[in-house]
């Protein structure tokens, strides 16, 4: 529900991804640049190519998509602010790496960076690559301590960013309808299909 009561109630659908490289290749029929992406790492991670992949197949298949960090378990580090700082540094350079893969596109050379452009153009020139939008803040949890808390301060940056028509133009628009197929898919295999949630993209 919206804080006002002027304002309609937000609704919406929400996929959890999952964080492990076996799901990797069920996640791309799910991006789309006018979503709402939750990048969620965990304050213990030391690996840090454990969530710039996932930034790594969302370029390609949502070029402009927002992207919102979560730090999780921030209560198991000594210090979550820097750890939020490391973990933009790491988001940030892997952004300038996918820049210079559009410049290289742009100069001639074949892959797929070469269509990561945006709709400004200045000339026959486009202005700057369409990356993937990190947001500026990090939003701290710790499920552990205030599971309930945790879910409510996700919910409620949402309900902030859904405000904001240059992140989220499709507010108020239908779901893409090859979410819903898939959505609808999922549930009835797990109804009808004797077949463990684990193994449903096996």
């Amino acid at each position: 529900p919206t804080e006002n009561d002027d304002e309609p109630d937000l609704k919406g659908k929400g996929f959890d991804l999952g964080g492990q490289q076996f799901y990797d290749g069920a996640q791309t029929a799910l991006f789309s640049a006018s979503a709402l992406h939750l990048l969620i790492i965990n304050a213990d991670e030391t690996n840090q190519e454990n969530y710039l992949r996932h930034l790594d197949q969302l370029q390609p298949g949502a070029p402009g998509a927002p992207v919102q960090i979560v730090l999780s378990k921030s209560d198991l580090v000594d210090n979550p602010q820097e750890k939020a700082e490391e973990v933009r540094d790491n988001v940030i350079h892997r952004m300038k790496i996918y820049e210079k893969l559009w410049n290289k596109g742009k100069n001639g050379n074949k892959g797929t960076a070469k269509g990561w452009t945006n709709n400004k153009k200045k000339g026959n020139k486009t202005t700057r690559p369409n990356l993937i939008r990190i947001l500026p803040e990090v939003i701290f949890t710790s499920v552990e301590d205030d599971a309930e808390g945790a879910k409510e301060k996700i919910l409620a940056k949402i309900l902030e960013l859904s405000k904001r028509k240059d992140l989220l133009p499709s507010v108020g628009q239908p779901i893409p309808e090859r979410w819903a197929k898939l959505y609808r898919l999922i549930d009835a295999k797990r109804a009808y299909d004797d077949i463990e949630n684990e193994d449903l993209f096996r």
